[in-house]
C-alpha cells in the first residue's frame, strides 16, 4: 500500500505540469459544457449569500438573548449562563463573518461572477502567449 502511495504521488507531481499545458493559447476559454469549477464555486457563493445573513441574524438574536439573561439573572449561575451565551454568540458571529469573507476572497481571487463564469483577464502587451509554426505569438492588445 505504501508503494502505491509513492507511485501515485510521483505520478501526480510529474503529471501536474501537463495541466498547465492544457490551457488554450491566447486565453480563449473552451466551453466543454456541464459544470466546471467556476460554476460550482458560484453555486456555493450563491448559497452562502442566502444562508450567511440568516446565520448572522440568528447569532445577533442569540447574543441579545444572552444579554437579557445576564441582566435579568437573580443568581450567579444564571449570570454565568448568560455570559456563556454572549461569548458563544460573539464567537459564532466571528466565524460566520469570517466564512463570508473567505467566500468573497474566493470570488475576487478567481474573478467569479454570480453567473458562474470567470471574467477574462486581458494580456499584457508584448507578453508571450504561445507558438504557431515555431514562431512566438505575442499579445497585441
Amino acid at each position: 500500500m505504501n508503494k502505491l502511495y509513492k507511485v501515485l504521488g510521483f505520478a501526480a507531481v510529474m503529471g501536474s505540469p501537463l495541466m498547465a499545458l492544457a490551457q488554450p493559447v491566447g486565453g480563449t476559454p473552451v466551453d466543454v459544457g456541464g459544470p466546471n469549477a467556476f460554476s460550482i464555486l458560484a453555486v456555493i457563493a450563491n448559497i452562502m449569500n442566502i444562508i450567511i445573513p440568516l446565520l448572522i441574524t440568528a447569532a445577533v438574536i442569540y447574543i441579545i438573548a444572552g444579554i437579557l439573561k445576564y441582566v435579568t439573572a437573580s443568581d450567579g449561575d444564571k449570570q454565568a449562563e448568560g455570559r456563556t451565551m454572549i461569548i458563544s454568540g460573539v464567537v459564532g458571529l466571528f466565524v460566520i463573518v469570517s466564512i463570508w469573507g473567505l467566500v468573497a476572497i474566493l470570488n475576487s481571487t478567481f474573478r467569479i461572477q454570480q453567473s458562474g463564469t470567470a471574467t477574462q483577464v486581458e494580456c499584457i502587451p508584448g507578453t508571450l502567449i504561445g507558438y504557431e509554426n515555431g514562431q512566438p505569438i505575442f499579445c497585441q492588445e
